[in-house]
């Protein structure tokens, strides 16, 4: 078994580029599948947490303050560099708004968030 998840795991960018070719000359079949958005996403989060190790934790645990300087930049310092370019560029508020929201989101999620600007 592990030896096919092996496998598997070392052939992702190929599967990646087949559901990518998959979806662009059949979008239909992806459709099928959008009402199951957020339980493929939950299964993600699990998947990314089960290959967690206490070990680390360990860092965490050893150095808080890098966590929380993180968690400073993330929603304090990225949304008000935000406010200031959008505030130097003459943007209007609405684009500075958004420039504002896409600086406290984390990057995983802010090319979703930039989508719809």
């Amino acid at each position: 078994m592990n030896k096919i998840l092996r496998n598997f795991s070392q052939l992702l960018p190929v599967w990646v580029i087949l559901a990518g070719v998959l979806g662009y000359f059949y979008p239909a079949f992806y459709l099928l599948w959008r009402n199951y958005n957020e339980w493929f996403f939950a299964l993600t989060m699990v998947g990314v947490g089960a290959v967690l190790h206490p070990q680390d934790f360990r860092f965490i645990r050893r150095q808080p303050q890098i966590v929380f300087l993180g968690t400073l930049a993330q929603f304090l310092i990225m949304p008000a560099l935000g406010f200031s370019i959008g505030y130097l560029l003459g943007l209007p508020r609405d684009l500075r708004l958004g420039l504002i929201v896409v600086g406290a989101v984390p990057g995983a999620m802010a090319s979703n968030v930039i989508s719809y600007l």
